[in-house]
């Protein structure tokens, strides 16, 4: 998709764009460049797992705060509807 619609910034730069990787033209670039390549995906991979647990800290938290209230509703609910 990358390579038939191009990257709209690829023309004003010097540098090569992450879309020459996403059609799979790494045959000719450098080591440094792959490197920095993964050096980046490994980042944003970071970043996405720290976002994910601090996501799950504040489910837990909700649940130590409101845990014992919200079981209490669901036994009185499935009471009342036996």
């Amino acid at each position: 998709m990358w390579a038939v619609f191009g990257c709209v910034r690829h023309h004003l730069c010097e540098y090569s764009c992450v879309c020459d990787y996403l059609d799979g033209s790494l045959q000719g670039r450098s080591i440094m460049d792959r490197k920095v390549v993964m050096g980046a995906a490994l980042i944003a991979w970071a970043a996405a797992l720290q976002g994910h647990m601090i996501w799950v800290q504040r489910q837990d938290a909700f649940k130590e705060k409101f845990g014992t209230e919200l079981e209490e509703l669901k036994k009185t609910r499935n009471e009342t509807l036996s």
